[in-house]
């Protein structure tokens, strides 16, 4: 009964509210489901304070089988991959995201700290204040830091000490979406899109960049109408990166070439996730999509989420894990898009797509919990 009536003060205070900045409606009711799929709950450990505001994007970061976490109040945690708390350290800030290449741990803060500690015992190597925020984790380049910031910079520092070693920039628009697309490093080539809507491809030694091209527009006669933020996680595969602007056109291009291979019309403000053949992303009224990766054609759509506010999708094994901000984690036929299992785990609900490794799925919830979920078939 109590879990009934948290699922329905749930709903209640989505309607009107949203983390992503598009038009909200009420969170469609779920229809009753044949589990295919049992959703097992295997373990659940707090890594911080609930996030009661639900901006927070907070997603752990898996290195060397160890689970790295940061709540939103600044508490770092590292786990095993039994949930078993290894270290932990507490920092005197909003966190935005963490990261670590297995020496340092960096994170980075929503006032604009980026702060680099020994992986080893927690002693601070360097901090470094920017002068916007930061929403995005690092990316860690041989012996440098990628850090993107919200002003349209990329700045490279050194992980030795955090001195700049150089930086790049693209002009920011008067208004953007709050948000910022993730780094990817690829072929020793650093892909970022930009609020304005560029895409660059740049060299991390230098900062050059090896091409920038205008990808994403929009038409209108204020700035609220041009907004083109490229705000989508990029995907990158095999000489191609994919990316939806605020166009909402889903995009393939040639990262050599620098040329489209296809452009169709479609929304979101999520990541795409990916198998062999096919793209899986959620738009932005949380319809669930599988679309080719040869020619941008519709394979399925599943809208029986509609409004749920669903995360981005992740692939594993010929199923997609996705979470709701009601608290639920849905599971679908990556061949069909059926619903095949679902499983309620957090009160307050879910925002930042899962990770994993081996048979295990974690999540890290707004209630600021790690959870790890395996499944039966």
């Amino acid at each position: 009964m109590l879990k009934k009536i948290l699922i329905s003060f749930t709903l209640i205070s989505l309607f009107g509210c949203s983390t992503d900045g598009e038009i909200v409606h009420k969170p469609h009711y779920l229809v009753d489901i044949e589990n295919v799929v049992v959703v097992r709950e295997d373990w659940n450990v707090n890594v911080g304070e609930p996030d009661y505001r639900r901006i927070q994007k907070l997603q752990p970061f898996l290195f060397n089988k160890k689970i790295y976490t940061v709540g939103t109040k600044g508490k770092i945690n590292i786990f095993d991959l039994h949930g078993k708390r290894l270290k932990s350290h507490k920092l005197p800030y909003e966190a935005s995201s963490i990261a670590t290449d297995g020496q340092l741990i960096v994170v980075t803060t929503i006032d604009g700290n980026i702060i680099a500690f020994s992986n080893k015992d927690f002693t601070q190597k360097w901090l470094v204040r920017l002068k916007s925020e930061v929403l995005v984790k690092v990316l860690f380049v041989e012996d440098k830091v990628l850090v993107r910031s919200s002003l349209g910079k990329i700045t490279a520092l050194s992980a030795f000490d955090g001195a700049s070693q150089w930086t790049y920039q693209q002009q920011t628009p008067v208004l953007s979406s709050r948000g910022s697309s993730n780094m990817v490093l690829d072929d020793h080539k650093v892909i970022v899109g930009f609020d304005n809507g560029y895409l660059s491809v740049i060299n991390p030694i230098n900062g050059k960049a090896f091409w920038e091209k205008l990808l994403s527009e929009t038409e209108g006669q204020t700035e609220l109408d041009r907004i083109n933020d490229i705000d989508t996680q990029l995907l990158v595969e095999n000489g191609y990166v994919y990316f939806i602007g605020n166009d909402n056109y889903l995009n393939k291009y040639n990262i050599k070439t620098a040329q489209r291979v296809w452009r169709v019309k479609q929304s979101s403000t999520k990541g795409i996730e990916s198998n062999k053949s096919l793209l899986f992303i959620t738009d932005k009224s949380s319809n669930v999509m599988a679309i080719s990766k040869d020619t941008g054609t519709l394979v399925w759509k599943q809208e029986k989420l509609l409004y749920r506010g669903i995360t981005a999708p992740m692939y594993k094994d010929g199923k997609l894990f996705v979470g709701d901000l009601v608290g639920f984690v849905h599971l679908l036929s990556a061949n069909t898009g059926e619903i095949i299992g679902r499983r309620f785990i957090d009160e307050l609900g879910i925002n930042t797509a899962p990770i994993h490794y081996g048979d295990e799925i974690y999540f890290q919830t707004l209630s600021s919990s790690l959870i790890a979920i395996s499944t039966v078939d």
